[in-house]
């Protein structure tokens, strides 16, 4: 999938999204390639599910987060790039937590980290 702006996989406001044994991969956008959340929104990653080669021309090559949650528990976020900021995710008042068997690997961003 592709975006020319935020959510090449994903665009949520206000929102909820359950990701279970799926996958999130190969996707574009400027930001947040896979997944752009905003405004209060909740994304759960689970039971290996990934989140792997998906490129952002911009921010956030997995996810961008504004003001959202982002829950990783037995899954990976891997191979993801950025351009600048966020190869895995970027975030913006946002909460990221990895819990049990959870893995953000092999990342990369030009600044900012991966």
């Amino acid at each position: 999938n592709t975006a020319t702006g935020s959510g090449g996989g994903l665009w949520l406001q206000e929102s909820t999204c359950i990701v279970s044994a799926s996958a999130l991969d190969r996707n574009a956008a400027s930001n947040g390639a896979a997944v752009s959340a905003f405004v209060s929104s909740s994304i759960s990653l689970l039971h290996g599910s990934s989140s792997s080669g998906n490129s952002a021309a911009d921010t956030g090559g997995g996810f961008y987060l504004d003001d959202s949650v982002l829950d990783v528990t037995g899954s990976c976020i891997s191979r993801n790039t950025a351009r600048n900021d966020g190869g895995g995710a970027y975030g913006r008042m946002s909460l990221f937590t990895l819990r049990q068997g959870a893995s953000v690997i092999g990342n990369a961003a030009s600044r900012g980290g991966g």
